[in-house]
């Protein structure tokens, strides 16, 4: 399959309506935090082998809508016949009804019209150490070359390495990719596709003509637990923080988990006031912190932020 650089080729405006401005760039503080917790949804598959020796060869493009966040997550999957987790380009593209001017994809298989495109054309160090091209674009930046003319630097990143597949998991605000104006409503069914690559080349397309993503902002996310007031701070956090609550029982354990599912703390309550926990030793990235009392119920669920 051809390769074509990815900034290289001019995309085609196909319509001469604006799209409404974009709200002020949200910081990514409240993200859907464990990966593991919930299902993702299929949009589109690629067969294996349609790339070049040692390219990213695309598999399959997922979304997760967290409704407690009101954020949107895209999962793609590509084939681990090659590692590029320090080298690596995805795209997501979504073309949304009425949504206005459009410009045309430069894939093999994709060339179709959408409004929005999300990028990830970065180099760094798996799991969520990345930079390079990242934000969100519409038709008039990418007319002129400019990817992240919408928003800059507003993407979660994270790489997670598997022995058959590898992921690549991009998280932002959902208003940052789909305003509440575009959405019209409380739902909305938009088509979307994927592409992969390195930093600087396309390489392949995750596109089928019938993908399409469906949500509703009165879906069910993964949402705090209020069972107990329980004060978490600070937060965000350098690593060091504390629980603050009258109502915690003695013989409650804490949990940490990081963005795959992973547990990387647990420990019993030490005080039924303040307990001061310390995970400085972890990456930076979001996580989620729950509380379970002990009879194993959970009563206490949140996100916290290390940064």
């Amino acid at each position: 399959m051809k390769t074509q650089l990815f900034g290289f080729k001019k995309a085609t405006i196909s319509s001469a309506t604006g799209i409404a401005m974009m709200i002020t760039t949200m910081l990514l503080m409240s993200a859907y935090s464990c990966f593991a917790q919930v299902s993702w949804t299929s949009v589109n598959t690629d067969a294996q082998g349609d790339v070049a020796s040692g390219g990213t060869d695309g598999k399959e493009l997922f979304y997760y809508y967290d409704a407690a966040a009101d954020s949107l997550w895209f999962k793609v999957d590509i084939y681990a016949t090659s590692n590029p987790s320090s080298n690596f380009g995805v795209n997501v593209m979504i073309n949304i009804p009425g949504g206005g001017t459009t410009f045309n994809f430069w894939g093999t298989s994709n060339m179709a019209a959408y409004q929005k495109l999300v990028t990830a054309w970065v180099t760094g160090t798996a799991p969520s150490s990345y930079s390079g091209t990242i934000g969100i674009a519409n038709a008039s930046g990418i007319g002129i070359g400019n990817y992240t003319n919408l928003h800059n630097n507003n993407l979660d990143i994270t790489f997670v390495s598997g022995a058959s597949v590898h992921s690549i998991i991009l998280g932002m605000p959902r208003t940052d990719l789909i305003t509440d104006a575009e959405m019209g409503g409380n739902s909305v069914t938009v088509a979307i596709a994927a592409a992969t690559g390195l930093s600087t080349a396309w390489q392949d397309d995750v596109y089928s003509p019938s993908g399409t993503m469906t949500f509703s902002k009165s879906s069910i996310g993964l949402e705090e637990n209020n069972a107990i007031d329980i004060a978490l701070y600070p937060n965000p956090t350098n690593g060091i923080f504390n629980l603050k609550s009258a109502n915690l029982q003695a013989g409650s354990i804490v949990e940490i988990h990081n963005q795959i599912g992973q547990l990387i703390y647990t420990s019993a309550v030490q005080s039924i006031s303040v307990n001061t926990i310390d995970i400085s030793s972890a990456p930076l990235g979001v996580y989620l912190i729950s509380i379970k009392n002990k009879e194993g119920a959970t009563v206490y669920n949140n996100k916290l932020v290390k940064n």
